[in-house]
């Protein structure tokens, strides 16, 4: 797929903080990109041309119920899940 670098495009953009802990001191951005950053420095973030993240807060959904959401699947998941988890500590 090519890529489109046309006047006008829309961007997926990660904006990072170059003052957290893992872009210190900056030697060599590529690699603290790589092996040091982990998401933290992360301040904003475009998708699509769209303010998705900024200043670490969610813009594009709510947050609080996605993991509300999140808990009570993991909640369920477990319990269907009880017998098969028996069986591997067994064999563990």
């Amino acid at each position: 797929m090519p890529l489109a670098t046309a006047v006008g495009c829309k961007a997926d953009l990660v904006l990072y903080d170059l003052d957290a802990p893992a872009w210190l001191p900056l030697n060599d951005g590529l690699q603290q990109f790589v092996f040091g950053e982990r998401g933290s420095g992360v301040r904003s973030v475009i998708v699509d041309g769209c303010l998705v993240l900024h200043e670490g807060r969610m813009l594009a959904f709510d947050e609080a119920a996605v993991l509300k959401a999140a808990r009570h699947l993991l909640r369920d998941t477990r319990g269907r899940n009880g017998n098969i988890r028996r069986i591997a500590d067994a064999f563990a």
